[in-house]
């Protein structure tokens, strides 16, 4: 097995498991069951910002082998040979993890991601196989930073990404509304939000790891 495919399934094998802790919750939750709303409301917004931990540790992980094995890149074009059979990922990551001034090496913005491809590796890079996925990871960032920021800005995004297409939350819905509610008990397609926001990272994570 191939280090990008052994990267690749264990978000896979994370997802599975985040999505049948899910099915659980939802189960056990309201008249009969041991859990309350309010209850599945908070473990729903931990399981979320589990899911797209685990999706950026992937797209780390997955970027830094790239770096490290693109003939084209400073990594294998101005070192000549190598201590250990790892010493090229370990650079990579050096090189990779060294935020700009006093900025943070972003991990999560899809965005974010295809431009570094474009500027650090050859042209043809998977990268671009995230095209159809963009807007949905968008979607999911928004959710998660209302989750971990709660700032005035990042609920004002995310309230207004509920109201507008795919979501189309009403006025009504809106009362009260939550980011574990909305992510266990509103629908994007045909699946509770939840459920379909690791259906998104599983299919992207397929995209770039055939």
């Amino acid at each position: 097995m191939t280090h990008d495919v052994d990267i690749r399934d264990k978000l896979l094998s994370s997802l599975t498991h985040i999505d049948n802790v899910f099915d659980t919750v939802h189960a056990s939750t309201g008249r009969g069951g041991p859990l309350s709303f309010p209850d599945e409301q908070k473990l729903v917004d931990g399981l979320l910002m589990s899911a797209w931990a685990q999706w950026e540790r992937f797209t780390r992980e997955l970027f830094i082998t790239d770096f490290s094995t693109d003939s084209s890149t400073i990594v294998q074009k101005r070192v000549s040979r190598f201590k250990s059979t790892w010493a090229a990922w370990y650079l990579a990551e050096a090189i990779l993890d060294h935020p700009d001034e006093d900025k943070w090496v972003e991990w999560s913005s899809p965005d974010t991601l295809t431009e570094r491809a474009k500027d650090l590796l050859s042209p043809g890079h998977r990268y671009s196989a995230l095209g159809p996925y963009k807007q949905n990871l968008r979607y999911i960032r928004t959710i998660r930073n209302a989750v971990a920021h709660r700032s005035d800005v990042a609920w004002t995004k995310f309230k207004k990404m509920a109201q507008a297409p795919p979501f189309n939350l009403s006025s009504g819905q809106m009362r009260g509304l939550t980011t574990g509610r909305f992510l266990a008990s509103h629908q994007w397609g045909a699946q509770p939000i939840l459920k379909h926001s690791v259906q998104v990272l599983s299919d992207a994570s397929r995209a770039l790891v055939p």
